[in-house]
């Protein structure tokens, strides 16, 4: 777009107002989490994902704490970075049910998809595919039945532009995967 001088935006369009921005926590302890997060809602943050996937036991909790000291402030959303194992994962889910949690991001590692099939439909539709989606061909993969990914994580940097991240798209809508999108932004 540079060479017609214009904005992505500008050549492509804009269909919605605004989109919810969220804003990353990695991992750290909860007062350092609840201390962080404080300072984001001041900033004007509603969505906070959390990076887990080291201790399930002290990512229960964070989360928890952070769900507890914030409720109906922030939706949480989480990201396991390949971390757990199914046992864990299961563990997670169970002990966090009860929490306002948009999904889980990544849980297990990439190429272990066939693992959730252990997991009930309800449960894979809150998994989010990240490291495990790299371009068309592995959203072709990931669609077949059972699915298991009920959100892709489409990062334009990762999949090779907005050609690519729209091809992605166009698999997800019709296999019926609801879309998280990652534009990573220089900030000057």
């Amino acid at each position: 777009m540079q060479i017609l001088g214009i904005s992505v935006l500008d050549f492509y369009g804009k269909k919605i107002a605004a989109l919810p921005t969220s804003v990353t926590i990695g991992i750290k302890n909860a007062k350092e989490m609840i201390e962080e997060a404080k300072g984001y809602h001041a900033l004007g943050f509603r969505i906070l994902k959390i990076k887990t996937g080291v201790d399930v036991d002290a990512d229960i909790e964070r989360v928890h704490i952070l769900s507890e000291k914030f409720a109906n402030k922030f939706l949480l959303r989480v990201d396991a970075n390949q971390g757990y194992s199914l046992q864990q994962l299961q563990k997670f889910i169970q002990h966090t049910k009860n929490l306002d949690i948009e999904f889980i991001e990544q849980p297990l590692k990439a190429g272990d998809e066939n693992r959730f099939l252990q997991l009930s439909d309800t449960e894979r539709k809150r998994l989010a595919a990240d490291e495990s989606l790299l371009d068309a061909t592995s959203a072709l993969q990931l669609t077949h039945p059972p699915m298991p990914y009920g959100i892709f994580n489409i990062k334009l940097m990762k999949c090779g532009g907005i050609k690519a991240a729209k091809e992605i798209s166009v698999i997800a809508e019709h296999a019926n995967i609801n879309l998280f999108w990652v534009v990573t932004m220089k900030v000057l």
